[in-house]
């Protein structure tokens, strides 16, 4: 391999992993901040301030389903129902 090749091999290389380390950087800091709009977690189930115009809440299961409601009762007896499944 020529020296050229093998040079721009490694810059390449450095350009990779310093975006491995932005995304790395990133990750952290999405698992240690979540999201504001959480109103209630349990287990893996998680009821969600809705932030479109309708409002309301959101129940959403380990597996990533998604149950609207308009107001928050409701929303916790869906994820009761849920869980106990």
């Amino acid at each position: 391999m020529s020296e050229t090749r093998i040079k721009a091999l490694e810059k390449r290389v450095d350009k990779l992993e310093k975006m491995v380390d932005k995304i790395e950087k990133t990750l952290e800091e999405a698992v240690i901040t979540p999201p504001a709009n959480i109103v209630y977690r349990e287990d893996d189930y998680v009821i969600v301030k809705s932030t479109d115009l309708f409002g309301g809440y959101i129940v959403v299961t380990p597996e990533g389903k998604q149950y609207p409601y308009a107001d928050l009762k409701r929303a916790m007896q869906v994820l009761k129902m849920l869980k106990s499944k």
